[in-house]
């Protein structure tokens, strides 16, 4: 570790260094990896996670959809029965005191047209999805258009597999891809919200399975950052009913554009009291990773899930992510990082404030 004063990476934008050793990467995905695959699984979502560069009040936007339910008790959400017949989709501009956007569900699976080959979903001309190892396109709106987003992206290179999850009634897997750069237009009212920034694009797929061996999913603490505009990072803790951690991971090309992977430290700092429940309002986390170490603190802003069942047409309560810290590398100096971006933050069987064991909501 250096004693030089810590170093600012630029935050304009740039070819990324190492961006020749980062098209090295043998991590593109491949259709057969992206394409819906029903009825091998019974649930197949799509989700995207961003951080914004310049968009005024909103820091970050959010969207996605799902053909067929997991089972909602794992993650807290009892009024979510695991179906493959059970569709939702949401989009979102997210900021630190309001969020804009639209979410439906349930729609049922034949409501949604679908290709086996290659990801291309569409339902109607509210939703039209499409994925492939290069590019990524997405259009979604209102039932009745007054709020709509199109995004274009190309896709990234970084892309990181989670082991196999086996909770109480879903099995499943996922990959996270977080260095796919966008632009777009997000449009509401009489707005026209311009969407430019870095983001993560994660497919979650399964079965729904029980388990009776499984502890269950206590909680988890999901988040995806543009880092000082240019790079991406998502880390990802979840830890089981009895305490135990199942996974606690981070990914992201920061600094130099190449695939880089490392372990979680992250402990909560503050807390908002919502009736029956603490949530998270801010927490510090370590990065270990295979080129340094990356200290971090991450404060959240915006409305959080109290437990209420999502009511059709209403934004998700997403919250706002700042992050705030220093990249120590093996070798050279320190660096200063900035973050902005968006995630979840889903509590389940354990109270991440109380450390006990409880009753999913």
């Amino acid at each position: 570790m250096t004693n030089e004063s810590p170093a600012r990476l630029p935050t304009t934008r740039m070819k990324p260094m190492g961006s020749s050793a980062a098209s090295d990467n043998s991590n593109a995905l491949t259709n057969e990896e992206i394409r819906v695959r029903y009825p091998a699984h019974d649930f197949d979502g799509y989700w995207f996670f961003g951080g914004l560069r310049d968009s005024g009040e909103f820091t970050a936007l959010m969207m996605g959809f799902s053909i067929g339910a997991n089972d909602g008790y794992d993650w807290g959400f009892r009024e979510v029965v695991p179906d493959p017949d059970f569709g939702l989709y949401v989009f979102q501009l997210i900021g630190p005191e309001r969020s804009i956007g639209y979410g439906e569900q349930p729609i049922h699976r034949h409501h949604f047209n679908y290709d086996r080959r290659q990801l291309d979903v569409r339902l109607g001309s509210r939703l039209q999805v499409t994925i492939d190892p290069a590019e990524l396109h997405y259009h979604m709106e209102s039932d009745d258009g007054t709020i709509s987003l199109d995004l274009d992206a190309r896709m990234g290179k970084i892309v990181s597999w989670t082991p196999d999850m086996v909770l109480r009634g879903t099995a499943w897997t996922t990959f996270a891809v977080p260095d796919i750069e966008f632009t777009g237009e997000f449009r509401f009212a009489d707005h026209v919200v311009p969407v430019d920034g870095i983001g993560t694009l994660d497919h979650p797929m399964g079965r729904n399975l029980r388990s009776n061996l499984s502890a269950g999913m206590g909680w988890w603490e999901y988040n995806c950052f543009m880092l000082n505009d240019l790079y991406g990072l998502f880390q990802w803790k979840i830890v089981d009913r009895a305490g135990e951690t199942i996974l606690a991971r981070a990914v992201t090309n920061f600094p130099d554009g190449i695939k880089h992977l490392g372990s979680v430290e992250l402990v909560y700092t503050e807390w908002e009291n919502r009736e029956s429940i603490q949530v998270p309002r801010a927490w510090d986390v370590v990065v270990h990773a295979d080129h340094g170490v990356f200290r971090h603190s991450v404060r959240a802003d915006g409305p959080p899930w109290d437990g209420v069942a999502h009511r059709r047409g209403d934004p998700l309560p997403n919250f706002a992510l700042e992050l705030d810290g220093t990249f120590e590398p093996l070798e050279g100096p320190t660096l200063l990082v900035e973050g902005r971006g968006t995630g979840e933050t889903v509590i389940s069987e354990r109270d991440p404030y109380s450390n006990q064991p409880q009753t999913p909501w």
